[in-house]
């Protein structure tokens, strides 16, 4: 496929934000009773605990959805291709203790990606996540950036212009141990076999 081109200073912008994601999700944690802290101190509805299986779940789930309500195409996302996500090191209680999994997919054009980041919010309220906010980019291609975090504490960034669109994934960090392997296609997250349902639907 070929990559959807974007004016320069919109990748640089979209570069620094992934990184700041990722430095803000790989810093030292600040903790607090019931839940771990986001870099703008507020706490995250979990501490860690969840067990790797159902972060990685709804990490699919997420991006499943996201897909699917963007108002384009990402063609190189296949739900059912479970293999070989790894989870970054994060920080529950001290400096990367957990892991966490993340991605980033490049989709197709939107028409109007004012349109479609509204309709991106509006489908992200009614699933109970807590909007951060928008980031419009200058230029022809009238990007702009839509952010958000999950019940569950995934951060989700959709990006949609005329140029291209992106999904930014990183789910809650998790302190199960599972989540240190790499996923595989046949036995996600070292299960008993067979893949869960929800990883195959």
């Amino acid at each position: 496929m070929t990559r959807p081109t974007r004016p320069t200073c919109r990748m640089l912008a979209v570069s620094a934000v992934v990184s700041a994601l990722a430095l803000a999700g790989c810093a030292p944690a600040t903790t607090q009773p019931g839940g771990t802290m986001t870099s703008n101190n507020t706490p995250k509805p979990f501490d860690g605990t969840r067990p790797a299986k159902e972060v990685f779940t709804d990490f699919l789930n997420v991006i499943d959805d996201t897909v699917q309500h963007s108002g384009t195409t990402f063609p190189k996302w296949n739900r059912q291709d479970v293999a070989a996500y790894n989870a970054p090191a994060c920080g529950v209680k001290a400096r990367e203790d957990g892991n966490q999994y993340y991605t980033n997919l490049e989709g197709g054009p939107v028409g109007d990606p004012k349109a479609a980041v509204e309709s991106m919010k509006s489908r992200w309220e009614a699933l109970g996540y807590t909007i951060e906010g928008t980031v419009p980019w200058p230029g022809a291609a009238a990007a702009i950036d839509l952010s958000a975090t999950t019940p569950a504490g995934l951060r989700i960034v959709f990006g949609a212009s005329t140029n291209g669109s992106t999904i930014n994934v990183k789910s809650d960090c998790t302190l199960d141990p599972l989540s240190k392997e790499t996923t595989t296609e046949t036995i996600p997250l070292g299960g008993t076999g067979t893949a869960p349902a929800s990883a195959g639907s």
